[in-house]
């Protein structure tokens, strides 16, 4: 899992410099979910709000 967190990290950051903002919103749907997650426990302060969708939310 830790590529995947690396890639999240590194699209994050990107995100912040293009838009020029210091928290940005996150969607995140099917296979992007747990990194998402991951992402948001990690370091919750960068984010606005967070939005994820899929079937693996259900129990």
């Amino acid at each position: 899992m830790a590529e995947p967190i690396a890639v999240g990290d590194a699209a994050r950051a990107y995100l912040r410099e293009r838009f020029r903002r210091d928290r940005i919103y996150l969607l995140a749907h099917s296979g992007g979910m747990v990194p998402s997650v991951l992402a948001v426990q990690r370091h919750p302060e960068l984010f606005r709000r967070t939005k994820v969708s899929g079937d693996r939310l259900r129990a």
